[in-house]
């Protein structure tokens, strides 16, 4: 989902020479402290929905602070970028990455922002601000929020090259699901246009500079991604599944059953197993829906089984441990491989039993 559009040049607040803010001033006016000289009313932070959206936007506000007044000719790359875009990414942010145009004394040149104290026992850490001078852009700079970023599809490539491989892959997912619009009920349509944006994407990442760090891995990272999936959470369990030798899974299986049509998360078709995350944004936020998903998923599951389906289900704590989630699917496909095998010599042996017609 896009980012809601902050105009930050409005909403921040800078010291100067005519507006001096002391330590005092600032708390006796509710101010913020973002960073040295820039503030933020509290009231801004108060309106966002979740801590996420809080840290998101303080994130975003450093950003436009760093290429603004601090690094002006810098431009966001990497996953800062993606935050920056509203791309849903796996860990929280650490480091803003910028592209500096100039050389510099070395390839890589870091500094620190400061913690952002929000309250007494509420503190957003101190984030690294790190500026190179790589070529890692191929597409035209943006300006969502009025920050100088590279585009989405840079953002998703730059981050490749920068960030872990899980982030990235994640990331990646994220990407290509907005620039497909993909939508499982033009499913075919959704997927040609989806590799239409992979082919986009690795003539990117061929074009990076032999000595590019990680290039080779990028275009596994892109040929992996998954546009089906739909959140976070999802494009974890994809990676989990395939870094852990399970190639065989699929997204968004089609199931018919019964005059009914099932997407599960992720299947299996040949073995028969489906395979779904059970994650808080399925069962809404107040006690009719979650009462009315979690039966609905109750009557799915049994419809799924009726339909001669295994379903495995997992939740956020069990992506902390990929191995046991890689150890369960395995031993349900060796399961369902050896049922498999049975069914189709015990058929055998009934033609080869049966009297000539």
């Amino acid at each position: 989902m896009p980012a809601v559009a902050f105009d930050f040049d409005k909403i921040l607040i800078r010291s100067s020479r005519d507006r001096r803010i002391s330590q005092e001033k600032a708390t006796s006016m509710n101010l913020i402290a973002l960073g040295k000289g820039f503030y933020v009313a509290r009231y801004i932070l108060e309106e966002l929905p979740d801590k996420w959206a809080v840290i998101n936007f303080i994130n975003r506000a450093r950003a436009w602070i760093l290429t603004r007044y601090r690094h002006s000719k810098c431009i966001v790359i990497g996953h800062a970028a993606c935050v920056v875009h509203g791309i849903s990414t796996l860990s929280s942010l650490t480091t803003i990455d910028l592209l500096h145009p100039a050389p510099l004394n070395s390839t890589t040149s870091t500094s620190f922002l400061p913690p952002v104290q929000l309250s007494e026992n509420d503190v957003i850490p101190a984030i690294t601000v790190r500026r190179h001078n790589r070529q890692l852009l191929s597409e035209p700079v943006t300006f969502p929020h009025g920050i100088r970023c590279c585009s989405l599809k840079d953002a998703a490539i730059s981050t490749g090259v920068l960030d872990d491989t899980a982030n990235s892959h994640v990331v990646m997912c994220g990407v290509l699901r907005i620039l497909s619009r993909f939508d499982r009920r033009e499913y075919d349509m959704s997927r040609k246009r989806e590799d239409a944006v992979r082919k986009d994407l690795l003539l990117l990442a061929r074009k990076l500079p032999e000595r590019t760090r990680n290039k080779k891995h990028l275009s596994h990272i892109i040929e992996g991604a998954d546009a089906a999936c739909e959140s976070v959470a999802e494009r974890h369990l994809l990676w989990i599944m395939r870094e852990g030798g399970i190639t065989e899974v699929c997204t968004q299986m089609k199931v018919l059953h019964d005059g009914y049509t099932f997407f599960t998360d992720f299947g299996i078709p040949d073995l028969r197993i489906a395979i779904e995350f059970d994650g808080r944004s399925k069962h809404g936020t107040d006690a009719d829906d979650i009462f009315a998903s979690l039966e609905a998923q109750q009557y799915r599951q049994k419809k799924l089984e009726a339909a001669g389906f295994t379903v495995l289900r997992f939740v956020w704590k069990d992506l902390r441990s990929p191995e046991r989630i890689v150890a369960e699917i395995r031993l349900h496909m060796e399961r369902a491989y050896a049922r498999k095998v049975l069914f189709s010599s015990s058929a055998d042996r009934q033609f080869s039993s049966a009297p000539p017609g």
